[in-house]
Order: structure tokens, then sequence, then C-alpha cells
């Protein structure tokens, strides 16, 4: 798949948008090992570090969960609430079985670590290219838009998986005629 950034690159964006638990100090070094000098990803890491773990975590919660127009579900940001989500979100799930992909949290299919995780797995197929491009990468760039615009923390994060998707596709014209074709 034409990323910029290698798989384990993916699971680890995957990782550390994943909600900050028990294991966020190991997912916490690891962005700081992998972060170039002046990346989004040092500044994600700049903005974090010092914070206590349930802070960020009441951050997390207040935006993620609270905030319908911060939710990290794709579907949500390029579809809305239109039928054509609860479409992406049945491809999703037989999209995830036919490749034996077994989320292990019980998100929405569409959810950005989930995605993440499954678009990490290296398969370069127009299904897999549709799905980063269509779906994935614009959900992130409108995230992104909506995080700078609160100043929020994870703003970085958001601009650092950006850069690691391929660039947005065309926009998809509701009810996602281009998507769901190519994900059906």
């Amino acid at each position: 798949m034409a990323f910029a950034m290698p798989a384990a690159q993916l699971s680890l964006m995957a990782d550390a948008l994943d909600y900050p638990g028990a294991n966020w100090p190991a997912v916490l070094a690891a962005c700081r090992a992998a972060a170039a000098p002046g990346s989004e990803l040092a500044a994600f890491v700049a903005a974090v570090a010092d914070l206590p773990l349930g802070r960020l975590q009441e951050l997390y919660t207040a935006a993620f969960d609270l905030q319908p127009d911060l939710s990290l579900n794709a579907g949500h940001h390029v579809f809305g609430e239109d039928y054509a989500r609860s479409l992406l979100l049945v491809r999703l799930k037989e999209m995830f079985a036919a490749r034996a992909f077994e989320p292990e949290n019980r998100e929405l299919p569409d959810h950005a670590c989930l995605l993440l995780r499954f678009l990490a797995r290296g398969e370069d197929t127009p299904e897999m290219r549709e799905l980063a491009e269509d779906c994935l990468a614009p959900a992130v760039a409108r995230l992104g838009e909506r995080l700078e615009a609160a100043h929020h923390p994870y703003r970085h994060l958001a601009r650092a998986i950006a850069a690691a998707l391929p660039p947005p596709g065309a926009p998809v014209p509701r009810p996602a005629e281009n998507l769901l074709p190519v994900l059906g």
C-alpha cells in the first residue's frame, strides 16, 4: 500500500489514538522513539508528555466520546448519520471477516483505530486504497481541522496520521456512490 509510513508506524498511530489506558507510558515511549524532530508526532508527544494519565483520559473522553463532531468513527465524518454509513459498517465487517481481522475492542468497524490497524496489514488492493483514500483520510482530515480549532493536543496526532495516509480522494457524493460500490 502506498502509505507514507510503514505498517508499524500505522499501528503505532492507532495505539496513540486509542483511549490512553494502562499501556499509555509504553505507547508514549514508542511515539517518542519514532518521532522525528520537528514532526507532528514529536509535537503530539510534547503536548501530552507532562499530562497525568487521568487528565489525558479526561481530555480524550471530553473530545472523542462526548462531542459528535470529534467522533473517531470515520463513517460519521464522511457520511454523517446517513444510511450510507450503515452500509459502510456492514461492508467493513465483511471485509474484516474475509481477511480474518478480529478487532480486540468493541468499537464500531469504522473507528479510526480499527481502520488504521486494518490498513497496517499492508494489503495493496484497490479496495484497501479506496478505504484509505475515500474514508479514513478525509475523516482524519476533518477531525484534524476540528481538533485544531479546539486547540486540542490530539490535533498533532491527527496531522501525523493524515501525513501517513494517501491524500483524500475526490469528495464522496452523498449517499456515497463512489465508495460503497468499491467496498461492495
